[in-house]
């Protein structure tokens, strides 16, 4: 009897799909405990970042389009407008945050090279942050002219 009572309470419990998981912070840099870097808010470009101790680590990654100026990642400086963060998602070796707007859609990945197949890899003091930048309604032409970026950290 006991056991079917322990059966059913966990049967009770609500179930979430992995695509709905969201932590109270997301993994950006992991490389070790000195080297950690987290975003504890809902949106990559609310908050500044922080070392897992709660201090700020700031990173900033700012895209320019067409001329004008857009906070990815960062709150500062606070007087750019931030490109809409449409979703994040945690995976074992990489968070990926997607924004769109302006003509453009941008994936960030914050990725380890958590390798286990591979120590040598895996032993590297790396973190690598990948952005793919897709516009939408343009001529090839002026794409040289559309986009720039540019990122910056800032230890405190």
């Amino acid at each position: 009897m006991r056991r079917f009572a322990v059966v059913l309470a966990l049967a009770a419990l609500p179930t979430f799909a992995a695509e709905n998981l969201r932590p109270p912070s997301v993994p950006l840099v992991t490389y070790n405990p000195f080297l950690s870097v987290w975003s504890n808010a809902d949106h990559l470009n609310d908050v500044n970042t922080k070392h897992w101790t709660r201090h700020d680590h700031a990173l900033v990654s700012l895209i320019r389009i067409d001329g004008k100026t857009y906070r990815l990642m960062g709150q500062d400086p606070v007087d750019l407008p931030a490109l809409r963060n449409t979703s994040v998602r945690v995976l074992p070796t990489r968070s990926i945050y997607e924004f769109d707007g302006a003509g453009v859609l941008v994936t960030m990945t914050f990725l380890e090279p958590a390798l286990p197949q591979d120590l040598d890899v895996y032993s590297w003091p790396l973190s690598y942050i990948v952005w793919n930048v897709t516009i939408e309604n343009r001529e090839p032409a002026s794409y040289p002219d559309l986009l720039e970026h540019q990122f910056s950290t800032i230890g405190e």
